[in-house]
């Protein structure tokens, strides 16, 4: 795994990525609203085929208390 070495190459990957980046789908219903949604798979889709190529991933911390 490469990592990033400053903000500078960080923010460089992170355009390249955004870029590459497609509409999430809207796949899901609100019927309070009647409208659809892209729930966070389909975010998720969307997104992480850029990100990881340019070097890029989604982390969730986890915290214990």
């Amino acid at each position: 795994m490469q990592k990033h070495s400053t903000k500078e190459a960080f923010m460089n990957d992170f355009i390249k990525a955004q870029k590459e980046i497609r509409p999430a789908i809207k796949d899901a219903k609100n019927p309070h609203f009647k409208s659809k949604y892209s729930d966070i798979s389909a975010v998720l889709n969307a997104c992480m085929p850029a990100l990881n190529s340019n070097n890029l991933a989604v982390t969730q911390p986890v915290e214990h208390k």
